[in-house]
Formats: structure tokens, sequence, C-alpha cells
């Protein structure tokens, strides 16, 4: 990342965390061509992320649109997080949903419709399935209510219709994984 853009993003980021905690701190992780942006808190993490993470995108959208306001010629890419909450939610995700997908959509030939996902978790397994056989994916719904299908494809030889579908809901799977 640019030094100078790190160095926005620092500023920024005080600007709008330090109100609410005047000791959290930032990390900058590089992750491939995106940058994590982790937040450690010294106050309950839900005040950064808010219900449904609606807390969360909202300062990363400000602090986006401050960065390219600034600098609209840099197109670093990065996703903010808190106390890692993002990174463990699709670390879980992407742990539990080959189990889903191959007990139900590849044995069963069952659709699954995953609702509680944040868009950027919905890219994330779309990106993630992309190239798996047997299956296919998309996401339906609008705003608030959008949800993904994850359906047998052809090759699986079910068509997986939508009357017998499994319903998911990620935060509950979240909520399951906290038990364990």
């Amino acid at each position: 990342m640019n030094p100078n853009v790190r160095e926005r993003i620092e500023h920024y980021l005080q600007l709008l965390i330090s109100p609410i905690d005047s000791k959290a701190t930032v990390e900058f992780i590089q992750e491939g061509t995106q940058w994590r942006i982790n937040i450690d808190c010294t106050i309950d993490p839900d005040l950064f992320i808010g219900e449904k993470s609606e807390t969360l995108v909202a300062i990363q959208h400000v602090l986006r649109t401050l960065v390219h306001k600034n600098l609209p010629d840099d197109r670093t890419h990065f996703i903010l997080d808190v106390r890692l909450y993002r990174k463990k939610r699709e670390e879980n995700i992407t742990n539990k949903l080959p189990i889903l997908i191959e007990k139900f959509a590849i044995n069963q030939g069952k659709s699954l419709v995953l609702t509680g996902l944040s868009s950027y978790e919905r890219l994330l397994i779309h990106h993630y399935l992309a190239e798996a056989k047997g299956v296919q994916t998309l996401s339906v719904g609008m705003s608030t209510s959008r949800k993904m299908l994850i359906m047998p494809s052809g090759e699986s030889g079910s068509t997986g219709g939508l009357d017998t579908a499994i319903v998911v809901d990620i935060e509950k799977l979240m909520e399951d994984s906290k038990e364990v």
C-alpha cells in the first residue's frame, strides 16, 4: 500500500473512531491484492459492528468515500474489520459451507438458500464456488433481504428445485459455532 494512502486512511479512521474509543489501534494486513484494516478497540466491539454489521459497513463506506474523494487515482482495495470479526465469519463460512454443500446439494440434490450474508460474503462464496463441480450459485432479492442460492448443477444429475430447498441462516450458523 502506498504510504500516502495508508497515512490518509489512518487519519480518517482516527477522526471516525476516536470519539468512540480514543485508545483503539489500527492494523493493516495484506491479503493478496486487498488490505484488511483491523480496528482493535478497547471497548465493546458491537459499538463498531452494530446489528447485522450495519455500523461497520457504514464506517467502511464513509472511509472509502473519503479516501476515493481525496485520492481519486488510488485503487487500493480494502475491507474494514473490528477485532477480526469479519475474518472469523469468513473462515467460519468457508469451513462449514463445503460440509453443507456436500450433504445437501451434492448428495441429496437439494438447493441451499443462505440468508444473513453481507454482500462481501456473497461475493466470496460466488468466487469460492465458481470452479466447483456439481453446484452453481445465484444471488436473489433486493437490499437487506438478498439471499444466495446454491443449487445442484446439471452435472450432478439433479435440478435441486426450490420446493425442497434447505434454508440456512448464517447468523444461526455463527451462533451454533460459538457453542462448540
